[in-house]
């Protein structure tokens, strides 16, 4: 267990603490509720980077928005492609001419033209 020869905590097996004071002590670094917390930098960096987006116009809000919900269309048509190769690979090839009945996305449009709308499961 190289971590553990790197921090060589002190460990209390009567009490069952550990306490990474070696480590502190060495290093420096600063522990709360026995998780260090985030340097001063990325602090830094996450709050200008709150303020940027505070100070973008409601268009661009929009347009970030959009672009993002594109990369989540994207990851989930991938996820989906993956998926798809998945059961191909499970279902014996003379069955494959059924498999679009089964997919998630038909069923859901089905549905919606049956008028059964958000009646699915995920």
């Amino acid at each position: 267990m190289p971590w553990l020869a790197h921090y060589n905590p002190e460990i209390d097996w009567r009490m069952g603490e550990v306490q990474m004071t070696r480590y502190l002590e060495k290093y420096g670094k600063k522990w709360r509720n026995g998780r260090q917390t985030k340097p001063g930098w990325q602090k830094q960096k996450e709050k200008e980077e709150r303020e940027e987006f505070r100070r973008l116009t409601t268009d661009e809000k929009i347009a970030i928005a959009r672009m993002m919900e594109e990369k989540d269309e994207e990851r989930d048509e991938e996820k989906d492609l993956i998926e798809l190769r998945m059961v191909e690979e499970m279902v014996p090839r003379r069955f494959h001419k059924y498999l679009k009945v089964f997919e998630k996305k038909r069923i859901r449009e089905d549905a919606n033209e049956k008028g059964l709308g958000s009646y699915h499961r995920s």
